[in-house]
């Protein structure tokens, strides 16, 4: 990996960049996922200015890392904090986003922004975290299992274009 990165928490003045960032990644990497009406209603119920604002004026319920490569964003993870872990009774942090734009895979960047969300975690003293994998995304299980996260069950998922299911993951810490 060339380049200086840097991983850090978004703040109000990154909102547009966010909902940018969070519409282009989406749509190279959902767009088979999804139909087009439904692509469409899931960036605007996520990527929305206004979404994003008000998660990053909740630090209690929400945390954005934004990942730089030199000045350029490329990536983010977004952190929803104490929510019920599905097929558990227990509660922990959601991974439920980690985005990176095409061409930024496989650099590296994603371990160090993994790094720094755990490190979140841990800093909230929050037992576990816990993340949804698309079951049509084996590259993402694979990445997630060599970081030491566990599939705890399935879950079903579908869209317009079919049944995909989805695996439920959780790494313990500390």
């Amino acid at each position: 990996m060339s380049g200086t990165t840097r991983i850090r928490e978004a703040c109000i003045a990154d909102v547009p960049v966010l909902a940018t960032l969070g519409r282009k990644i989406s749509k190279t990497w959902f767009a088979e996922v999804y139909t087009d009406s439904e692509l469409l209603e899931f960036l605007d119920r996520d990527f929305s200015e206004d979404v994003l604002s008000n998660h990053i004026q909740s630090p209690e319920s929400h945390t954005y890392l934004i990942h730089e490569w030199g000045d350029d964003p490329v990536g983010f993870a977004r952190i929803n904090w104490g929510r019920p872990i599905p097929l558990t009774d227990e509660t922990g942090a959601e991974l439920q986003k980690i985005y990176y734009l095409p061409g930024h895979t496989g650099k590296g960047l994603g371990r160090a922004l993994m790094t720094a969300v755990t490190e979140a975690v841990a800093a909230r003293a929050v037992s576990s975290l816990w993340l949804d994998v698309l079951n049509s995304n084996p590259r993402a299980r694979s990445f997630y299992l060599e970081l030491g996260f566990e599939v705890i069950g399935d879950k079903p998922f579908a869209t317009g274009r079919g049944e995909i299911g989805m695996q439920v993951m959780r790494k313990r810490l500390g």
